[in-house]
């Protein structure tokens, strides 16, 4: 069936239509599984976006909150499951027996900080450095760069080119600016 794109405010949005067969495809954020023992990163390009999958096993949820594959997780030779889909995993089990990850696009920045224009260039530098020093540093691996948490890897300035794929894809879907937040009431 051939439709017009969609907007659905958020990934579990997007997941939930594609679910209930409102849908047949959707773009949601990609963040990699964590390979067992931790032996290495995931490697884009070269590792499958789902290779947990080889196992047969599906996903079950972790004591702690997580999504996993084998109890345990990665230090007994399990994955941890950290895409989109993992967010509805309580609400519809099936979630990951019901959807394959099609493609990925390239790489994005995962997160951005953005200043307003009033704020002095001086000023955002500061910011910006200390952000990134936290971001780099022990105690964010011990809070929000935790695996258990985001799993950040650390900080980096980007090119504003870095974003292309992003423009590309509205250019691509023709999104106007009234239809890409449209369908999102916080907007």
């Amino acid at each position: 069936r051939v439709a017009e794109p969609s907007l659905y405010g958020n990934d579990n949005n997007a997941l939930l239509a594609l679910l209930n067969d409102e849908v047949d495809v959707v773009s949601v954020a990609f963040s990699p599984p964590i390979l067992p023992f931790a032996e290495r990163p995931w490697a884009y390009g070269e590792d499958d976006p789902e290779l947990w999958r080889a196992l047969g096993v599906s996903p079950s949820r972790h004591p702690i909150g997580y999504v996993e594959v084998l109890r345990g997780g990665p230090e007994v030779g399990g994955y941890r499951v950290r895409d989109a889909r993992a967010a509805l995993f309580d609400a519809r089990p099936t979630v990951f027996d019901g959807t394959r990850v099609l493609a990925l696009t390239d790489p994005l920045p995962n997160g951005v900080l953005v200043l307003g224009a009033g704020v002095p260039w001086v000023l955002a530098g500061d910011v910006i450095d200390t952000v990134e020093r936290f971001a780099n540093g022990e105690a964010c691996a011990q809070s929000i760069c935790a695996p258990d948490f985001y799993n950040w890897e650390g900080m980096v300035r980007v090119a504003p080119d870095a974003f292309e794929p992003v423009r590309a894809l509205v250019e691509t879907l023709a999104l106007d600016e009234d239809a890409r937040f449209a369908s999102d009431p916080e907007y």
